[in-house]
């Protein structure tokens, strides 16, 4: 069967579609069928003008009226925000003007909202929303509630209005205005258990640094200043200063380093590609939004970039502004992830089955292994990560995230 559908569906001759290709259009059988009404009429019977006649009528109003329709009408889409998470809900406003002396029927947006098929090489048919009569001289708003299928830029390309009223054997397209755009966020979930970080000897609250606070080591004595608590005041050696109170200075402790990497090595399976990286992204920016919530010094990248976020919202907010905008096919040829910073505790999302045989001990790396059904050389990761299965039959990738991220926080504190 496979080898019968490979021949049904190879083009043989491809030099030959831009001669063939204008069949596709319905339209294009009217044409060949007013050629052949016309040598009917020429060369076999009278009734073959007839039937040229009504052929070049109905391509008339099909070419005529679209183009019609759509000069009299303007279209405008907004968004009622500027953010959003994938698989959320949001309004679309969709804003048309009618400016002519006739009903409006067949309107269709289509373009920049879906992805295309699977198989198909473009989003040609993909309409976002259709619109039945627009009545004369008016001016209509409608909401659109959208949920986009994935991260992205929104609208993906330039949207455009069509219309195939009457007869839909030729179609007519006018390109849409768009105000503003959607940024749409990787979808996160969240983690419940705070990490127990060991690598770079890093403690889970922070690391001691040899600077002025009241945790660690004494560095030295100081004036007591007021305001401070007197628990802190060193007794001995008050008893022996004859004014001031004796204060011991300890270490600070400062905040605990985190660094979060995406490998975009291309997984094997050429047609989950996409699948898989997106996914990838999903599980790393839960695990920035997991640590940033949770205080740590964090960095986040993926190939030969490596970003400081900062300690506000504003910081991680502007991450996930760049992974919305992020194609991973981009960075294909480049480095697999950033090198892990010092005094950073490294985790790598990756789908390169290679770390599993990986022995190098010096990077540390904390590897979320995203794989499929394709990977069947896949082996666990017992103490430097766990495997994420996209073809798990009972749970999603979500859910072994958590579940597996519990259960490496549970082996970790029982060590």
């Amino acid at each position: 069967m496979d080898r019968i559908r490979n021949i049904l569906t190879t083009d043989f001759c491809p030099w030959a579609n831009k001669y063939v290709y204008w069949l596709k259009q319905p339209i294009g059988w009217y044409a060949l069928a007013a050629v052949a009404s016309l040598l009917t009429g020429m060369y076999v019977s009278s009734s073959g003008w007839t039937v040229l006649a009504c052929c070049l009528v109905v391509i008339a109003i099909q070419l005529a009226w679209p183009w019609v329709q759509l000069k009299m009408c303007a279209c405008e889409v907004s968004f009622d925000c500027c953010r959003a998470s994938e698989w959320s809900a949001n309004l679309v406003r969709v804003q048309i003007t009618n400016r002519g002396p006739f009903p409006l029927w067949g309107l269709a947006i289509e373009k920049g909202f879906f992805l295309p098929e699977a198989g198909s090489p473009n989003s040609e048919n993909q309409v976002a929303v259709t619109l039945s009569r627009i009545a004369p001289f008016s001016s209509n708003t409608y909401v659109w509630r959208f949920v986009p299928p994935r991260r992205g830029v929104y609208p993906l390309e330039q949207p455009r209005l069509s219309t195939a009223f009457p007869f839909g054997i030729w179609t007519a397209f006018k390109d849409v205005t768009v105000r503003g755009q959607l940024l749409v966020w990787p979808k996160t979930t969240v983690l419940q258990r705070l990490p127990v970080v060991e690598a770079w000897g890093i403690a889970p609250l922070g690391a001691l640094r040899d600077q002025p606070g009241d945790q660690g080591d004494i560095l030295g004595s100081r004036v007591w200043q007021p305001g401070e608590s007197l628990r802190m005041v060193n007794w001995a050696q008050t008893s022996r200063s004859e004014e001031d109170l004796i204060v011991l200075e300890r270490q600070t402790c400062a905040r605990p380093g985190v660094q979060v990497s995406i490998d975009l090595t291309p997984h094997r399976d050429l047609d989950r590609r996409q699948e898989v990286w997106d996914w990838q992204i999903r599980i790393a920016a839960s695990l920035a939004e997991f640590f940033h919530g949770h205080q740590f010094d964090l960095r986040a990248g993926y190939a030969n970039v490596n970003q400081v976020i900062g300690a506000s919202r504003a910081g991680i907010h502007a991450w996930f502004d760049d992974l919305s905008r992020l194609n991973p096919e981009e960075y294909c040829d480049q480095c697999a992830a950033p090198g892990p910073a010092r005094h950073h505790n490294p985790y790598l999302v990756s789908n390169a089955t290679a770390w599993c045989e990986s022995t190098d001990k010096e990077s540390r790396y904390f590897v979320i292994l995203v794989a499929t059904k394709s990977d069947q050389d896949i082996r666990a990761l017992p103490d430097r990560g766990f495997v994420i299965d996209l073809d798990h039959p009972t749970q999603d990738p979500f859910t072994q995230l958590i579940t597996s991220w519990r259960a490496n926080q549970r082996a970790q504190q029982a060590i």
